[in-house]
This record gives C-alpha cells, sequence and structure tokens, in this order.
C-alpha cells in the first residue's frame, strides 16, 4: 500500500509531464468534501456513480474529475 508521501509525489510527477496539477484525494478527503461517509463512498464507487481509479484494492480520487462529474451532474436537467 502506498504511503500519501508517495501517492503526492507519483501525483506531482503526472502534474509536471501534462503542465497541470491535480489532487489526488484520499477515501476520507472525499466523503468531507461531498458531506458522505466512507462506506457511501465506497457504495458508490462500486455502482459507479463517483469517478475513482482503483489500484491494489485502493481507491484513489481526482479532484480534477469529481469536480467535473459534479457540476456536469448539476447542469443536467432531472
Amino acid at each position: 500500500m502506498l504511503t500519501n508521501f508517495e501517492i503526492e509525489k507519483i501525483a506531482e510527477a503526472i502534474a509536471k509531464r501534462i503542465g497541470h496539477k491535480d489532487e489526488l484525494l484520499t477515501i476520507k478527503q472525499v466523503g468531507e468534501m461531498l458531506g458522505l461517509t466512507e462506506n457511501a463512498i465506497r457504495t458508490r464507487c462500486s455502482r459507479g456513480q463517483i469517478p475513482h481509479h482503483k489500484k491494489h484494492g485502493n481507491l484513489y480520487f481526482s479532484k480534477d474529475e469529481l469536480t467535473a462529474y459534479y457540476l456536469a451532474d448539476e447542469d443536467s436537467p432531472l
């Protein structure tokens, strides 16, 4: 399992290559951002309702992807 420090270093290396710094979030940070519990986030991820990446059993979230997803969701008529 990667440490937060290692994740940040990977994110910085990727950001340098693409010229933009996206922030990788933990499940706890996403919970605070969206006002959801970790279990609710895991459930929504398994249903494909929250954009995420999974590696070695760990969930990773792009702040840019989450923001774009929820902004697009707000604009769509229900």
